[in-house]
């Protein structure tokens, strides 16, 4: 299991990267289509089809062989809650934190430390392969910018697996 601390551990990147290429269990699919989803390529591939045997419709699986920015964020707070739990002082991680200033100006942090309920540090998180020149991704940091020079509290980003020990690096500086 992933959450547990053992000899045998697995990071999620570790299972990732043990699901690329390799067939799922029979039992859960009849057939796999590779339909690209971004062009050609395992590497541009995002999901792959998994079509069910089903009653009375069509279900197709979409499952992910890219990391996800889910996958990156439960990982990222799994590490966060066990560091804080264990200073025992206070500190806590808390998701999907709504944010408004002057009324006017709203933004969602993926993440946020908390030390006896006032805010510490924000944190953003994205997938390694998404698009950050979006016009969405930039709206984000001009609002989180804004945020950091209104309060002085800091928002780190983290993008991918395996920029979580470096942003849990920076974090703990700010605790």
């Amino acid at each position: 299991m992933l959450c547990q601390e053992s000899e045998n551990k697995k990071s999620i990147e570790d299972v990732i990267n043990q699901r690329k290429g390799k067939p799922l269990p029979p039992f859960l699919f009849s057939s796999l289509s590779g339909r690209p989803k971004l062009g050609d390529g395992e590497s541009q591939r995002s999901t792959v089809d998994i079509v069910l045997d089903a009653r009375d419709a069509d279900v197709i699986v979409k499952y992910p062989i890219k990391e996800t920015e889910f996958e990156v964020q439960a990982e990222l707070y799994r590490r966060l809650a066990n560091y804080c739990e264990a200073l025992d002082n206070g500190f806590e991680v808390k998701s999907e934190v709504t944010v408004y200033i002057d009324s006017n100006v709203r933004m969602r942090f993926d993440l946020m430390i908390f030390h006896h309920r006032k805010p510490v540090c924000g944190i953003e998180v994205k997938k390694v392969h998404g698009d950050k020149s979006s016009d969405h991704f930039k709206s984000q940091q001009t609002k989180y910018k804004m945020f950091t020079r209104v309060t002085g509290i800091p928002v780190y980003y983290c993008h991918g697996l395996k920029q979580i020990e470096s942003t849990v690096g920076k974090v703990k500086v700010c605790l």
